[in-house]
């Protein structure tokens, strides 16, 4: 029940949002903002349901009321970066730059998906560097998410990558925000945290690209779409760190790194076929893993 507040908003804005529209229920035809409003509103009575009887009144009632003061000045704070965002567009578009540079996108990567999604990943981690998550995303998505839909990805898949490569900015050499400081806290030199970042993050980097493989990961295509994106990531999940990690199966450190690439490549790779000769390379990576030696006791 203590996980009812932060439960219930993500249901009602599921069930209210169009992508639900195939479902009975005859308020499912909320736009999503719509839906996400209604989703944060409905945080209020499960927040009094769950507390109801656990603590005093006047302590729930204060509780909220701090709470709606702490929304108040965040939104503030919001609507200042946006209307300075929305600044920034409005002359984009007023100068033309944004569509020239969408047109410019589409004219060199031509109708490959996987080419116009290189290029706009990497437009986006530069136009998304030192900006707050909000005003990047703001900017990206009204200049770079039109070449995305331009070559018939779906809107809330390209909106959806644009902000993934935005907010990957602030960890992304060379302005990387939150490396400067949170190596400026641990009292380290920034591009070795930097390159750590990024290679935490490693996997994250890919996220957006399997966005356009699969349209389960954003809740589109069916039960059965969304199953299959679930398997990707689990893999991925399994093997990724194994890469990176530098995981040893027979003791020469570039065939361990081919074969473990080699699995996330048959995962990646859409297909039945190829997910489950991913997950059979799993498995036998899983057999052929070390052994680790038993603890020795201490003397």
């Amino acid at each position: 029940m203590r996980c009812a507040p932060l439960i219930v908003p993500l249901l009602a804005m599921s069930a209210l949002s169009r992508t639900s529209m195939k479902a009975p229920v005859p308020l499912a035809c909320f736009s999503i903002a719509s839906a996400a409003f209604f989703g944060i509103a409905a945080l209020i009575p499960a927040y009094l349901v769950t507390r109801a009887g656990t603590e005093p009144v006047g302590r729930i009632l204060g509780r909220l009321v701090d709470g709606l003061a702490d929304a108040g000045r965040g939104l503030v704070i919001i609507g200042v970066l946006l209307a300075g965002a929305q600044i920034l567009v409005s002359m984009i578009n007023l100068t033309g730059v944004g569509v020239v540079l969408s047109s410019l996108i589409v004219t060199v990567a031509g109708s490959s998906v996987l080419a116009v999604a290189a290029i706009v990943a990497l437009v986006c981690l530069v136009m998304g560097m030192g900006l707050p998550t909000t005003a990047a995303y703001v900017l990206v998505a009204a200049v770079l998410a039109p070449a995305m839909t331009e070559i018939g990805v779906a809107p809330l898949t390209a909106h959806m990558f644009v902000f993934y490569f935005a907010t990957l900015s602030v960890i992304t050499p060379p302005v990387c925000v939150a490396v400067f400081v949170a190596s400026g806290i641990a009292g380290t030199n920034w591009l070795p945290a930097a390159l750590q970042a990024v290679r935490l993050a490693a996997l994250v980097y890919l996220v957006p690209f399997l966005l356009l493989l699969y349209p389960g990961f954003v809740a589109q295509g069916g039960a059965v779409e969304i199953a299959r994106a679930a398997l990707v990531a689990l893999a991925l999940i399994l093997v990724v760190p194994q890469l990176l990690g530098g995981a040893r199966l027979t003791g020469h450190r570039v065939l361990d790194a081919a074969i473990f690439a080699g699995i996330a490549a048959l995962v990646i790779h859409p297909g039945w076929v190829t997910m489950a000769l991913g997950y059979a390379g799993l498995a036998v990576a899983w057999w052929l893993r070390p052994s680790q030696a038993p603890a020795t006791r201490a003397a």
